[in-house]
């Protein structure tokens, strides 16, 4: 079934508040040899470029996933991965870590602050990490109490769930530099 804007879906009404959400179990996606991902409803219509996104990438990760078309223009949410097929599960899965490629920080081996400039030495969930952040009050975002967000100067980010878990070897403890 080939996407056309008469196929599309529609949502409940008119408002901006109005959400379609899909049963996983009537969606199929899959890649083109291109890597272009796909998606298929079954009985209602099939899309030829998808977006997924998280609508709560932090508090709720695996819930609550937005399905895009080409243009950004929301084609529905998905409430769970929950009844999904294996392949929509598997596929889902690899985009969203894909896009919110997050490394867990296990161990600050150093932080150096200089002239409002932090030179970080971690081990991150992807292995050994050294990076640099400006102004640690601006690169480090507490989202809930012990959990943090830190983004680099090159816009990359890094995950410390729990300060209290994390071990400190070397340099001034991050809660003092905070």
């Amino acid at each position: 079934m080939a996407e056309t804007p008469s196929s599309l879906p529609k949502p409940l009404d008119d408002s901006p508040q109005s959400v379609r959400y899909f049963a996983p179990e009537k969606l199929r996606f899959w890649r083109t040899p291109g890597g272009v991902l796909r998606l298929e409803v079954e009985g209602e219509f099939s899309c030829v470029k998808v977006v997924v996104a998280r609508a709560f990438p932090l508090s709720h990760s695996g819930e609550y996933i937005s399905l895009r078309d080409g243009n950004k223009k929301e084609l529905g949410m998905l409430r769970s991965l929950r009844g999904a097929s294996k392949e929509t599960h598997r596929i889902l899965t690899e985009e969203l870590d894909r896009r919110y490629f997050l490394p867990q920080i296990e161990r600050i081996e150093n932080i150096r602050e200089r002239f409002g400039i932090a030179e970080w030495d971690v081990v991150t969930s992807r292995g050994p990490r050294a990076f640099v952040t400006k102004h640690l009050h601006d690169s480090v975002t507490e989202v809930e109490p012990g959990r943090y967000l830190i983004k680099d100067v090159d816009d990359n980010r890094y995950e410390v769930r729990d300060l209290a878990q994390v071990e400190q070897t070397g340099g001034r403890p991050l809660s003092e530099l905070l």
